[in-house]
């Protein structure tokens, strides 16, 4: 049992960084029961989350590719509902946090790796999501920008009829590197008359000279990326998910044999929670 409560929380724990918002003591709750023969909880902690910002480049698998000698498998993220769910909560709070005119909102994002988070994040705040192409994609007449990334020198398309004039635009894409791919992304949407309110990526690269052109605009990000991947004591330390649910009874009952690891955890994979 105690091996079990160790897979199951601690190693899942361990990359969390905890926030104390606020704590609620028994008196401030003895009102609220309705009968004496209902014992009052002890003290309550509500806590504020969220993974290390090296969390993420720990579990990905990479490879060699392009010339990079890590180059991750970011497509892995969304085949992760609690990931992908953690990374478009964060991204919708911090859009909410602009304060912006809710009809005034789009978002763009080129593609394909950030097109997942972005359209679910879209959807969430049921604004418009402008995808901007790789040449040759876009039916009709485009507009294009051409830059160099991390990797080689690209071009990128956004059609001329995308309705971003005296939008705020909230470009997001998987991550930012050398800045470049973001700057043009801006400028096609500037070209078009929309103004780049916010930059979100869910990776940093920190090892990369960023473009001075993204000097003009805000940005955040969630993780960082090393030049060299982390060393991980345990590949296997993030197998399981953490499910949303109630079932009480598969928490506190442990599975048969310890090499199960798909255990659901009794909390809610969420910016916020209650510790009882």
């Amino acid at each position: 049992m105690t091996q079990w409560i160790k897979e199951a929380i601690w190693e899942q724990l361990k990359d969390i960084e905890f926030e104390l918002l606020d704590i609620s003591y028994p008196e401030s709750r003895e009102n609220l029961s309705h009968s004496r023969d209902v014992p009052i909880s002890p003290e309550r902690y509500q806590v504020r989350w969220h993974y290390s910002r090296d969390f993420l480049q720990k579990i990905l698998p990479h490879y060699a590719f392009k010339g990079v000698d890590a180059f991750y498998d970011i497509l892995k993220i969304y085949e992760k509902p609690f990931l992908f769910h953690y990374i478009t909560n964060n991204f919708i709070e911090t859009i909410k946090n602009l304060q912006l005119d809710p009809t005034t909102i789009c978002i763009a994002t080129p593609e394909m790796r950030g097109v997942p988070i972005a359209a679910a994040v879209a959807e969430a705040l049921q604004v418009p999501l402008v995808i901007i192409r790789k040449p040759g994609k876009i039916p009709g007449r485009v507009i294009h920008a051409e830059y160099a990334n991390a990797y080689a020198k690209e071009m990128i398309e956004i059609s001329d009829s995308s309705d971003v004039k005296g939008k705020n635009v909230i470009l997001m894409d998987d991550g930012l590197a050398s800045g470049g791919t973001a700057v043009a992304c801006c400028d096609l949407i500037q070209q078009l008359g929309g103004n780049v309110a916010q930059i979100l990526a869910m990776i940093h690269h920190t090892y990369t000279e960023k473009s001075a052109d993204l000097a003009p605009y805000s940005i955040e990000t969630l993780f960082d990326f090393a030049s060299e991947p982390p060393v991980v004591e345990n590949d296997n330390m993030i197998s399981f998910p953490i499910y949303k649910t109630r079932n009480t009874n598969a928490f506190f009952n442990p599975p048969s044999t310890q090499s199960s690891r798909q255990i659901p955890i009794a909390y809610q994979a969420q910016g916020k929670f209650n510790y009882m």
